[in-house]
């Protein structure tokens, strides 16, 4: 079996639940050695104790790395291990996430740690077409290393929820500028189309001046909980919900796990007209949109009939689900 380093080993998510890096170790383990599974995380430097003893190397959001703490002295680090593992001609797997970071604007190091991933990455995964288009555009010496791989879904949800609809919209997930939300209501605000629909907002807001502002905009008809609920809690209220929200306005996104969670759910997705949701638009549970504008049009010429039922979520899990994207990894990549 391949040995593997992965990075991180595991992910802290402030506000929502996020287990992707946990369900990637578990399904990689049916295929390979995870070498650092029991290791300490220790940030870079974790790279050079397992440098020797590892084949492959596959890093997710490492390339923000100047972000974290001691960020400048990791990011030296890493150009360093970038260099000595060339050497060593140790295989280096690049999930490419985002186009840039949500938070923390736009960083020459950060520009330059994509330029090197793009150099020095033997492949590179993307889960959106989105991914692939901007290697192509900005990189295009590195677009054939790319392989597009739909963000791995878990287990759908029982249909075991009341029916009824209290909700017309639900938006849930931690609160944070680059999602919209606040732009959002600044516009509904100002649209009579809007003062028939119901909404409601989940999510934890660590940001005071943020919050404030989200609370500003509140109504009759719109309520906000700034709490963080399991996602099985998040699950029944989508059941009752007619349509889950998304109002992203960052451009730096690509995938989204919270998309892949709504899948899973009892609802339909409004989604704006870009990577993933783009990419996934054809599926009955997901409408897009370019502007708020064409929602209130969006919802009033909805089937009812266009369902997202068991049966389809049970389909596209079967194909897209984390054991799947582990054997897709393993025959790209691990097993060439």
């Amino acid at each position: 079996m391949a040995n593997v380093f992965l990075f991180p080993l595991n992910q802290s998510s402030k506000g929502s639940p996020n287990p992707y890096m946990t369900n990637f170790k578990n399904a990689l383990k049916r295929k390979v050695t995870i070498v650092n599974e029991k290791a300490v995380h220790r940030g870079v430097l974790t790279l050079f104790f397992y440098l020797f003893r590892s084949d492959f190397f596959i890093l997710n959001w490492i390339e923000f790395l100047s972000e974290k703490r001691f960020g400048i002295i990791q990011y030296r680090l890493f150009v360093v291990f970038c260099w000595i593992s060339k050497i060593l001609q140790k295989k280096i797997v690049w999930v490419l996430h985002n186009k840039g970071s949500h938070h923390g604007g736009s960083s020459s190091k950060t520009a330059y740690m994509f330029d090197i991933l793009m150099n020095r990455a033997d492949h590179i995964i993307t889960h959106s077409y989105s991914g692939k288009e901007f290697v192509e555009k900005n990189y295009p010496a590195a677009v054939h290393k790319v392989e597009v791989i739909i963000h791995p879904v878990e287990p759908p949800f029982e249909d075991d929820f009341s029916k009824q609809k209290t909700y017309d919209m639900l938006i849930w997930g931690s609160l944070h500028p680059y999602k919209g939300v606040d732009r959002f209501l600044e516009f509904i605000r100002s649209s009579s189309e809007f003062d028939r629909f119901k909404m409601l907002i989940v999510g934890k807001c660590f940001n005071e001046s943020y919050k404030e502002k989200i609370e500003a905009y509140l109504s009759d008809n719109i309520t906000y909980r700034d709490e963080m609920l399991t996602i099985e809690d998040i699950a029944a209220l989508a059941a009752r919900t007619r349509f889950v929200l998304f109002t992203y306005k960052s451009e730096t996104i690509l995938s989204s796990g919270a998309l892949m969670d709504t899948m899973r759910m009892d609802t339909q997705v409004l989604g704006p007209d870009y990577a993933a949701f783009k990419d996934l638009s054809s599926l009955s549970c997901i409408t897009t949109y370019r502007t708020f504008e064409e929602l209130p049009s969006i919802i009033k010429a909805y089937d009812e009939t266009k369902t997202w039922n068991q049966e389809m979520r049970e389909r596209f899990y079967k194909e897209n689900n984390w054991n799947s994207f582990a054997d897709k990894l393993f025959d790209y990549f691990l097993n060439g």
